[in-house]
């Protein structure tokens, strides 16, 4: 998983090093994004935009 600087966050399969899902999450950077470490559906994102967000 990874920010970018259009405030997306993308999923990567790092076996065939694509992505395979682009979540747009803030505006601006998105500047850190976290796997939950034992529920693996939900993703914690945090932007320039001074909003830390949890996705399930």
């Amino acid at each position: 998983m990874s920010g970018d600087g259009e405030g997306s966050c993308w999923f990567w399969d790092w076996k065939s090093c694509r992505r395979f899902k682009t979540l747009k999450c803030h505006n601006g950077v998105c500047i850190g994004c976290e796997w939950h470490p034992l529920e693996t559906s939900k993703v914690a994102t945090c932007g320039w935009d001074g909003v830390i967000k949890y996705w399930d």
